[in-house]
């Protein structure tokens, strides 16, 4: 490790193609290897520009794999990370400094080596005819400490009249696992109903990674954000004001606004200290902020003033404090034809000399 030298850019496709196949290939080896767990880690400290592409092949290699993603430091892509934990049914892990990499590592270490269950699977009762989405669509596997959360819908039916059991099955280790939760006495909550839908929202958009048509997936996509009111790429909440701040009637009430210094910033260096400071007009209400700081108003320097009066109403040409740029554009054109010209005629010089020789 320590005679690897690392340059140029993140190439994430390569090592991803080839620790998803591993599988393929350990199964070949040993017929044993399909009753593993696989659970790909992918840790990287650099940025990455080809989402689309690495999210269409995780899902097309991932097969019974699962991947876990870490980022380093301050430039990992987190929203790369987080959503190919996502399709990868595995969790992401951030770490922004470099002395927590032993602890957090060593936690996503211990978990990997207890999934308490593998091949989530719900069955609703009386699904037949009924028309039930779950989201993510795909349940997660679940790990020691760490609760897995699924957001369900059945269509047509009332929450008072649910009863039975949600069938929950999987897999435990080698052996299958199966146990009910009851729907007796279910409760109304705030919420629920948008969660449903932003869960919908990210798993509807994630076809644009798949190659999925994009006018297609804003179209449905669309749908489920206007129903539930989310603020989405393709949505956003407009507050308006419809309380009127003043009566059509009332007079305005003009005055200078107190303005404050940036910290460390003093009025004497930014402003100067000669000529006269107008003070500050008095608030029409609350009272002008005390703090040394505050930004003065200043009148005109007298050479200006004097000129304001006399100028009925033509403009009055302030002192040009910049450098006259396309006087020195001239200057420096002409400086470059002089110089070519010269070089020139050097050349033809020298060539002159050479034929003479």
């Amino acid at each position: 490790m320590n005679a690897l030298e690392s340059d140029g850019g993140t190439e994430m496709r390569s090592a991803l193609l080839q620790a998803l196949q591993m599988n393929a290939q350990a199964e070949i080896i040993d017929k044993h290897a399909d009753d593993r767990l696989q659970q790909v880690v992918f840790l990287t400290d650099g940025a990455v520009g080809n989402e689309a592409e690495l999210f269409k092949l995780i899902a097309e290699k991932l097969e019974s794999s699962r991947l876990f993603t870490v980022g380093i430091g301050a430039a990992p892509n987190s929203y790369f990370m987080r959503k190919a934990a996502e399709a990868g049914r595995g969790t992401f892990t951030y770490i922004g400094d470099p002395n927590d990499v032993s602890v957090k590592m060593s936690a996503l270490l211990r978990k990997l080596e207890r999934p308490a269950l593998t091949s989530i699977s719900l069955g609703w009762p009386g699904s037949a005819g009924k028309r039930i989405e779950s989201y993510p669509s795909v349940v997660p596997d679940l790990y020691e400490g760490e609760p897995v959360v699924v957001v369900s819908k059945i269509g047509e039916v009332d929450v008072a009249s649910l009863s039975g059991s949600v069938l929950i099955s999987g897999r435990q280790g080698m052996e299958d696992w199966q146990r009910r939760a009851s729907l007796e006495k279910p409760s109304e909550a705030a919420g629920i109903a948008a969660l449903w839908g932003r869960s919908k929202f990210e798993e509807i958009t994630d076809g644009l990674f798949l190659g999925r048509d994009p006018v297609a997936v804003r179209v449905d996509a669309l749908e489920v954000a206007l129903e539930h009111q989310l603020v989405t790429r393709y949505t956003s909440l407009v507050a308006i004001d419809d309380q009127p701040a003043r009566p059509r009637d009332e007079a305005l009430h003009s005055h200078e606004v107190p303005r404050e210094m940036p910290d460390g910033w003093s009025p004497d260096k930014v402003f100067g200290t000669g000529g006269a400071i107008e003070p500050e007009a008095p608030p029409v209400a609350d009272p002008a902020p005390t703090k040394s700081t505050a930004m003065p108003v200043r009148k005109l320097p007298a050479s200006l003033a004097a000129m304001a009066p006399s100028a009925k109403g033509k403009a009055v040409h302030l002192p040009q404090t910049a450098t006259p740029a396309a006087l020195n554009a001239i200057i420096g054109i002409a400086l470059l034809i002089l110089g070519g010209l010269v070089f020139a005629g050097i050349n033809l010089s020298r060539r002159g000399d050479e034929n003479h020789a």
